[in-house]
């Protein structure tokens, strides 16, 4: 059995990227099936906000295991199931790297079933059950609010609970197509209109390769 008994340490981090992002829906695990809402926030090396985390790591082991947080914190560390600070260039659970984590270190914050608090720039509560004008999207700079605790027993581990998310500023969107919008005059006239324009050469035409 684990122990669950937290004596965790809350910090906040600011100002940091977000990908991986399940705020409005939960993420599904493929291995567990189990669901939860959670989010990746990516931290440069070095910067206040590695520190932060790295303090509070250190502080939580020692607070579950005394002398022996060092060792306990090494055997594990390179365990995506068991640390949830890593090194954004090494391979993930699946042997895959994302270019958009190259270079940074990745903290991922999990609010299991329980929706995080979620607030604007303004300090605003965001509705957690309307997705539209969604400003934390993946890509947007957001703060984040989160426990950092050591899980004791037979599933010991380094554990980061996400208890809120802020907008902070909109960034370039992470995941899905990445392609821009269509704009207007793309659409062409109307349907229906006998000067419709067929975009991409005329699908009777002798000419098509395929």
């Amino acid at each position: 059995m684990s122990e669950t008994v937290r004596t965790g340490v809350e910090i906040r981090l600011s100002g940091l990227r977000q990908c991986f992002t399940y705020l409005y829906d939960q993420h599904v695990s493929k291995k567990s099936g189990n669901k939860s809402y959670r989010t990746t926030v990516l931290v440069p090396p070095g910067s206040d906000a590695d520190k932060q985390i790295r303090a509070a790591i250190t502080q939580a082991a020692k607070n579950a295991w005394g002398d022996k947080a060092t060792l306990m914190v090494q055997s594990f560390k390179d365990d995506v199931t068991k640390f949830p600070y890593r090194d954004g260039g090494k391979p993930d659970g699946n042997g895959n790297v994302s270019p958009d984590t190259t270079g940074v270190w990745t903290l991922t914050c999990i609010a299991g079933k329980t929706q995080p608090t979620m607030k604007d720039e303004n300090n605003k509560t965001i509705d957690g059950l309307v997705k539209n004008g969604n400003k934390l999207f993946p890509g947007a700079y957001v703060t984040v609010v989160v426990e950092i605790w050591a899980q004791k027993g037979e599933t010991a581990g380094i554990r980061c609970a996400l208890l809120g998310v802020r907008h902070d500023r909109d960034g370039a969107r992470i995941g899905g197509s990445g392609t821009r919008k269509a704009r207007d005059d793309e659409f062409g006239p109307p349907p229906g209109n006998p000067d419709e324009d067929l975009v991409g050469g005329n699908p009777d035409s002798d000419d098509i390769p395929f």
